[in-house]
């Protein structure tokens, strides 16, 4: 992932759906969930499509890392 965000737009791959955007989607709202719970910020609900359906599940703790 941190290759292809360093890419010129003419070679990336990470609008590529089937290869390299759902782990660049996945690891930006897990960043994102990490931030907002450092400062204490949690959901009342979530919700998720597709791969979103996994984020939506760690942000509400029934998914860890582990």
């Amino acid at each position: 992932l941190a290759d292809e965000l360093v890419k010129g737009e003419a070679t990336t791959r990470i609008n590529d759906p089937a290869d390299v955007s759902q782990l660049a989607y996945t690891s930006i709202q897990l960043a994102i969930t990490n931030l907002l719970r450092s400062w204490e910020l949690l959901p009342t609900s979530v919700a998720g499509h597709s791969i979103g359906e996994i984020l939506a599940a760690y942000s509400a703790e029934i998914l860890s890392l582990e």
